[in-house]
C-alpha cells in the first residue's frame, strides 16, 4: 500500500500538537501550530527517505 505524505503530515502534527499541549497546560494549541508544522515536516522527511530507500523482501510484504 502506497503511503501518502499528506496524512503522514496531518498526523504528525496532530500528534505534536497534543503532546505539547500536554507539557504547557496553559498554552493554546493554535499558537503552536507552526512548531508542531516544523516538527510534523521532519517525519515526512523520514517517511520519503523509507520511501526512497528501503527494499522489500521477495514477497513484497515487509520491508528488510
Amino acid at each position: 500500500m502506497p503511503m501518502n505524505l499528506s496524512i503522514v503530515k496531518t498526523a504528525a502534527t496532530e500528534a505534536v500538537v497534543e503532546e505539547l499541549a500536554k507539557l504547557y497546560e496553559n498554552s493554546d494549541k493554535e499558537g503552536m501550530q507552526d512548531f508542531a508544522n516544523a516538527i510534523a515536516e521532519a517525519a515526512v522527511v523520514a517517511v520519503q527517505h523509507v520511501i526512497d530507500f528501503a527494499e522489500t523482501e521477495l514477497s513484497g510484504e515487509s520491508i528488510r
